[in-house]
C-alpha cells in the first residue's frame, strides 16, 4: 500500500496511484506509457506492471483456459449441440408416429389427408442438412452472443477493481 503513495509521490507528472490491492496507476494525459512502466518496473521489481489491455486479456485467458468455468462453459456448448442435434433427429425421423399418437390420443386430425393431399407426414433427412442447421444454429449462437461479449470487453477492468 505504501509504494503506491510513494510511487505517485515521486513521479506526480505523469500518473496518480490508488491505494488498492494491486495497486492501479491512472496515467495522465500526454504520459509516455513505456516511461512510466519502466519506472514502476525498477521501483516495484517484484510487482508485474500491466496495461488494461493487457490486464484484460490476462484475465479472459485466465477464466476460459485455467479455471473450471471455461471448461464448463466449453462443456455446456458441446453437449447443447450435441442434445439438439439428437433430439431434432429423433423428432424428423418420428414424426409420422408423433403425428398419429397426438390424433389418436387427442382426437385431433393433423394435416388431414383431403386438404394436404399426404397419407403420411414426409420425413427425409440427408448428413448434410443435419451438419448445415447444426451448423447455422451455432452461427446463430455465436453472433446473438457478440454484442453483450463485445459490451462486457469495453469495461474498464481498473474501474471495477476501484469499485471493489
Amino acid at each position: 500500500m505504501r509504494l503506491a503513495s510513494e510511487v505517485s509521490a515521486s513521479a506526480p507528472a505523469f500518473f496518480e496511484a490508488s491505494v488498492a490491492e494491486p495497486p492501479i496507476v491512472t496515467l495522465s494525459p500526454g504520459a509516455d506509457i513505456d516511461v512510466v512502466r519502466d519506472r514502476l518496473k525498477a521501483r516495484l521489481p517484484e510487482r508485474e506492471i500491466l496495461t488494461t489491455a493487457e490486464f484484460r486479456k490476462r484475465s479472459v485467458d485466465y477464466w476460459l483456459f485455467q479455471t473450471g468455468a471455461g471448461a464448463a462453459l466449453i462443456a455446456g456448448a458441446a453437449l447443447g449441440m450435441i442434445v439438439g442435434v439428437v433430439l431434432g433427429l429423433a423428432f424428423a425421423i418420428n414424426i409420422e408416429a408423433i403425428r398419429q399418437w397426438l390424433q389418436h390420443t387427442f382426437g385431433l386430425v393433423l394435416f388431414d389427408e383431403q386438404l394436404y393431399l399426404l397419407a403420411e407426414m414426409p420425413s427425409h433427412i440427408t448428413p448434410f442438412e443435419v451438419g448445415a442447421i447444426a451448423g447455422m444454429a451455432m452461427f446463430f449462437s455465436l453472433a446473438a452472443s457478440i454484442i453483450p461479449a463485445w459490451r462486457a470487453s469495453q469495461l474498464d477492468p481498473v474501474e471495477g477493481l476501484r469499485r471493489e
